[in-house]
């Protein structure tokens, strides 16, 4: 192309009289700002500055010059034909543990070249794991059935020379924390790791250069704890129960570069020394035990008199070993410290310390010498109270150890040093759910003794909502903490994994994810930390014994303590369904070639169990007959469906064979997989047509269920079908408008007539139940259910919490995403950013604008950060003006599609403007505002296609 020749040239002269306005920003690989232990052919992205004109072709990317350095020298230098934001790496191989720069500028349609971004830098990771790492150390560990020794230390001299670099390696099962001369490596972080141990096993690379001290002794310390790895939690301990996984191990490389060139190599090997510590015992469900008296004072120091202390053990690490990988996601942080709201005590030397509200973390609890030594003090973390105002532990989860007394009962506790010193229980290893924590001490606390911080997987957020220009009123109000409650659930149920609850369980469910993850992308950037646990999800497609493909309903699957070989389609989909949004989301093709074959073997699976339709024999289905078939509508409504969990449906299970049939069809456009396109594409088809003839019912002019089973495949009494969940879903399919909006009216009914404005949709119907309302033109009816402050609702829940429940009623845990699913409607209805359901929409360079604008909120701002840079809907609305107001911002490279609803002011439309130009009105479109490429209307909305750049539009209503 003359262009690309144009873009050597000017590369080559390197002296540019002007440079363009595209300027590169935000600069990561894979995912991740700075990553350290790459492991892979990275792959660059970036973003540019904010759009803030719109000048001919200046806006739009033709080519990309990137250069990629180690220390001064040019490792890789190319420059392509692109339009895109991210490249691959194809340069040469790159060395293990090593520091390298790079940097990006871009051309424009004006053949000119912007500046050159900010250098950013990577570290990579072991390129040749199994002959650099795991053949060279000593896995070190503490064995079943022995002493509870998990410190481990070793010392080693450090040369008189200047250290260029440093990185240690380290892989800790189930968690570890790892220290030189007496600091952190991860700056605090938390690092335990939960993945399927026999298929991979991850390891982390830390920059120690500056914790190094030259011509001295040095330390390093480990210390191990059990996280899901060597749980003795019995709940998953009878088969199939997979836990404990096995003993607690750990390796260590640490390379010191010098200034001259030379190296250092430090392992761990049976040379270390190894001892017992002040945590007696560590169980992320019993909770943490330490006895003060056992404290080793120092021992991370490297002048620590280690004499006591015997050889280090060896133990044998899982098969995981063998596919040794970089953790390429952020480990688990603290944040949000606090202190208790109040303190009271229900009974002698026992104080409940309330928090405010409910999440995921622990706590530090500081005591003075006023307690006697030998004195062990007790703590209880819980949700509830009970009516004497003693903690309520989680009722459900059984305890197979001990049958008597039906549960699992935490016994965290501490016993007192007394050296004379304020001493404090910290846990080092295990988290909880709670807001209430229950001490017992003889000596009566002070309100600021207990210090509790949250903790979450280091999650960035990505979208942020402001409501009504942020004024505070009863809707505001229970939106703004609706909002807040979202975000802390999601936070508190990601611990490197999605989890179900902070207390119960702690486990991978499929399910609840399903229902939520559009919520969470709205919301966080999830683009390193989703692709882990599609991952993991892939890895126990493979590994759980369950039939050829079946993707199983908690992943990674060694947790799955309910023994099932197969599972609810409402689960198992979750990971096609994920897939294919997450790669359209994040424009990541290598992860859809990557898990490809793994949702195609599930869909595989999927067809393999369906039946004949009773109404249309020649197609098949996946019916409620389905072996999986086991929840359903989960936790929907209970007086909606006679106090039944479970709501398995032929409706529900059809729905997800058909999504799933459309996600791998999808999929299979993006990577141009010709014969899988046909193949897919046609029983797309074949089935959105017979779906629609199934459970479209004509004489009521609603969804119905006529295959509905009265008991599940599995022998579960099973409840009605909520007639909320059956229309959300139907119109959420959008298989015919008619029928679409006849549901509509039956829904809105439903809704505020026959259920007092309340929802009874479960696990499956509640996501697409907010959705379903506003397309078929209820919009202010779904802002007033979610701002429904009465129970049962999701502002009920935000409010007495902080966080969203499991069971509208209250029963179960208090921290449960899953019912969380209709907060995307905030971004994606009343915010109006949608990303299109078709293949070619990918990375946010083709989106929708279409906001729901409502006089009763009277305005609404989000804003979201995507692959392609920021995007922003703004609105604001005053009916007696003649008006309204919509503004957004379209980043560089990307084309977005802006609606206007007709109805809105209960009026049409007569005109719209752009900086005081009209660019649409009775005659149809204008051409003359910058950016505003078209424009064409149907019988309820106006539609602008817009280019790069930031919009005001001003609509004038009759």
């Amino acid at each position: 192309a003359v262009w690309l020749m144009v873009l050597v040239s000017l590369v080559s002269c390197c002296q540019l009289s002007t440079a363009n306005n595209l300027q590169p920003k935000s600069l990561m690989v894979h995912g991740q700002s700075e990553p350290i232990g790459v492991d892979r052919s990275p792959l660059f992205q970036w973003t540019y500055s904010d759009a803030t004109d719109v000048t001919d072709r200046s806006r739009v990317v033709v080519g990309i010059n990137l250069e990629v350095y180690q220390d001064d020298s040019v490792v890789w230098q190319t420059n392509v034909t692109s339009n895109l934001n991210h490249l691959d790496y194809t340069g040469p191989e790159l060395r293990s543990l090593a520091a390298y720069t790079w940097r990006v500028r871009v051309m424009d349609g004006k053949n000119t070249l912007s500046n050159w971004s900010q250098t950013a830098s990577f570290v990579t990771g072991l390129t040749k794991p199994q002959e650099e790492y795991t053949d060279v150390v000593a896995f070190l560990g503490v064995p079943y059935h022995a002493d509870n020794d998990y410190l481990f230390r070793t010392t080693f001299p450090v040369k008189a020379l200047a250290i260029k670099s440093a990185y240690a390696v380290v892989m800790g099962l189930g968690e570890y924390e790892g220290s030189v001369n007496g600091h952190s490596m991860s700056q605090g972080a938390k690092m335990r790791q939960t993945v399927q141990y026999d298929r991979r096993v991850l390891y982390d690379v830390f920059d120690v250069a500056n914790l190094l001290t030259p011509n001295s002794d040095n330390s390093v310390g480990i210390a191990l704890g059990s996280w899901w790895y060597t749980t003795n939690s019995s709940y998953f301990f009878n088969p199939p129960f997979q836990l404990p996984f096995g003993e607690r191990v750990f390796g260590l490389l640490l390379n010191i570069t010098y200034s001259d060139g030379s190296v250092d190599t430090i392992t761990s090997t049976t040379a270390w020394k190894q001892f017992h510590g002040k945590t007696v015992s560590d169980d992320m469900f019993y909770g943490e035990v330490q006895d003060g008296r056992l404290a080793q004072l120092s021992w991370q120091q490297p002048g620590f008199d280690d004499s006591a202390w015997h050889a280090a053990w060896t133990v044998t690490p899982p098969l995981g070993m063998y596919n040794l990988q970089n953790r390429r996601m952020a480990p688990l942080r603290l944040r949000n410290t606090r202190s208790a709201l109040s303190v009271t005590s229900p009974s002698d030397n026992t104080y409940i310390f309330d928090l405010g509200y409910n999440a995921a973390g622990s706590c530090r609890f500081n005591f003075s010498s006023a307690v006697p030594a030998g004195t062990q003090l007790t703590f209880i973390h819980g949700e509830m109270l009970d009516a004497n105002g003693h903690i309520v532990q989680s009722p459900t989860t059984p305890d197979r150890r001990n049958p008597k007394n039906g549960r699992m009962i935490e016994r965290s506790a501490y016993t007192v040093a007394g050296n004379g010193s304020v001493e404090a229980y910290e846990p080092q290893f295990v988290y909880y759910g709670f807001r209430y924590v229950q001490v017992t001490t003889p000596v009566k606390p002070s309100q600021y003794d207990l210090q509790c911080s949250d903790i979450s997987s280091d999650l960035e957020m990505a979208g942020s909502l402001t409501f009504a220009g942020g004024a505070l009123n009863e809707v505001t109000t229970v939106l703004n903490a609706l909002q807040t409650a979202v975000v802390r659930t999601v936070l508190s149920n990601f611990q490197g994994i999605p989890t179900d609850c902070p207390t119960r369980e702690k486990r991978g469910w499929t399910g609840d994810m399903n229902a939520a993850f559009t919520t969470v992308l709205y919301n966080l950037d999830m683009e390193a930390a989703y692709e882990k646990w599609l991952i993991d999800i892939a890895q126990a497609q493979a590994w759980h014994n369950g039939p050829e493909g079946c993707v199983p309903e908690i992943a990674p699957s060694f947790m799955n303590g309910n023994g099932a070989q197969y599972s609810d389609p409402a689960w198992g989909s979750g990971f096609p369904l994920l897939l294919d949004e997450y790669v359209r989301w994040y424009d990541r093709l290598d992860v859809a070639s990557m898990l490809y074959p793994n949702a195609t073997a599930y869909l595989a699976h999927l067809e393999a169990n369906t039946e004949p339709l009773p109404n249309l024999p020649n197609i098949s289905m996946l019916l409620g007959t389905y072996k999986g078939s086991r929840y359903g509508d989960w936790c929907a409504g209970i007086n909606a469906v006679g106090g039944h969990s479970s709501h398995v449906s032929s409706l529900i299970n059809s729905y997800f064979h058909l999504q799933t049939v459309a996600a791998v069809a999808r999929l299979a456009v993006l990577l141009n997989k010709t014969a899988d396109i046909v193949k897919y594409q046609a029983r797309q088809a074949q089935l959105e047509s017979a779906w629609e003839a199934t459970f479209y019912n004509t004489s009521s002019q609603r969804y119905y269920d006529p295959l509905w089973p009265n008991v599940t495949a599995i022998g579960w009494a099973n409840g009605q079908l909520p007639v909320q969940t059956a229309q959300a879903l139907g119109i959420a399919l959008g298989l015919n408008a008619d029928h679409a909006q006849s549901a509509g009216a039956v829904l809105a009914d439903d809704v505020e007539v026959v259920w007092g404005l309340h929802q009874t949709t479960g696990v499956v119907g509640s996501k697409p139940l907010l959705q379903a309302l506003t397309d078929t033109g209820s919009g202010d009816l779904a802002l007033r259910l979610m701002a429904q402050p009465v129970a049962p609702s999701l502002g009920n829940m935000a409010l007495n919490s902080g966080s969203l429940w499991e069971q509208w009623g209250g029963g179960g845990s208090h921290n449960h995403i899953m019912l969380g699913s209709p907060a995307a409607w905030f971004y994606s209805h009343l915010g109006g950013l949608q990303l299109p359901v078709f293949p070619n929409a990918t990375g946010w360079r083709y989106f929708y604008v279409q906001p729901t604008v409502l006089e009763r909120l009277g305005s609404a701002s989000v804003s979201l950060e995507t692959p392609a840079g920021r995007v922003n809907s703004e609105w604001n609305i005053n009916c007696s003006s003649g008006s309204y107001f919509v503004s957004t911002t379209i980043p560089v490279g990307s084309v977005a599609r802006v609606r206007f609803d007709t109805s809105v002011c209960g009026h049409g439309i007569t005109s719209i403007t752009e900086s005081y130009k009209t660019v649409w009105d009775k005659f149809g479109f204008h051409v003359g505002a910058a950016g505003v490429t078209a424009g064409w209307a149907d019988a309820h909305f106006v539609y602008l296609s817009v280019e790069t750049g930031s919009y005001t539009f001003q609509v004038f209503v009759n």
